[in-house]
């Protein structure tokens, strides 16, 4: 199971690590794979998607998808940014989105990012008829761990 992730994650994610990668002296991997999927609680239309400007940090726009659809949905305004909190089908989940009013507004909102910021502003908004647009997305990474593991005290000498 270790090198094979595809049956638990639908096909999504075939292998995390390949064990022809691994150099003869490995004795421990530390590999951890997400994969995420659900339907949102409230449906986009298909149909509503449709191409329109976007802007972008610097000011410039370029032309995406955007999903719409209108109804009651959880959003906050503030002078430096809008929220909404969209839930997924089974709602124990939602995604929480933080758009800044000005375009270049997102490292100053980025500061303010905290755990608890963010659980007070979600906390404040209220369910709300709006028109929503939002652009069509896919969201994947990858993270490198080696410095905050060094930082938990594990390092190479300290793994025999």
């Amino acid at each position: 199971m270790l090198f094979r992730s595809a049956a638990a994650t639908a096909g999504k994610i075939q292998q995390i690590v390949s064990p022809e990668a691994l150099p003869e002296h490995v004795r421990l991997i530390v590999a951890n794979a997400i994969y995420f999927k659900s339907d949102w609680a409230t449906h986009f239309e298909q149909g509503q998607t449709r191409d329109a400007p976007f802007t972008l940090a610097d000011g410039s726009a370029v032309g995406v998808p955007l999903m719409h659809r209108e109804g009651s949905i959880r959003f906050l305004q503030s002078r430096e940014f809008q929220l909404v909190d969209l839930p997924y089908k089974a709602e124990a989940l939602s995604m929480t989105i933080l758009l800044p009013r000005q375009p270049d507004g997102l490292g100053a909102l980025e500061q303010k990012l905290t755990p608890e910021s963010i659980d007070g502003w979600i906390a404040q908004a209220e369910r709300t008829e709006v028109s929503l647009f939002l652009p069509r997305f896919k969201l994947s990474g990858t993270f490198e761990l080696a410095g905050p593991l060094q930082e938990l005290g594990i390092d190479r000498k300290s793994v025999v």
